[in-house]
């Protein structure tokens, strides 16, 4: 399978908050990279949404990040295959 990622994805386990003009959330960052991640939650957002990322990284620091639902896994069997959660892109 052809890998479409424009940039290299690296691990992360970071807590996060998914803030919409409607809802809260929070989930957690499983990776990163230099255009975007993927975040498991328990309810996520439908592609083309927008929301603000607040992201707890190691040492105490937060990020605020702007970005966009690119794509998002419906709940399913195996969580643990594939675990809810969704894909997002940086809006700088």
């Amino acid at each position: 399978m052809e890998d479409r990622r424009g940039s290299i994805r690296t691990g992360a386990d970071w807590p996060v908050k998914i803030i919409t003009s409607e809802n809260f959330t929070e989930g957690e960052v499983i990776n990163v990279s230099l255009t975007g991640a993927f975040i498991k939650c328990e309810e996520p957002l439908n592609a083309r949404e927008k929301c603000r990322l607040i992201m707890e990284l190691p040492r105490g620091k937060k990020v605020n990040i702007n970005a966009e639902v690119v794509w998002s896994t419906p709940p399913g069997p195996d969580d643990e295959s594939m675990p809810r959660g969704m894909g997002v892109r940086s809006l700088w």
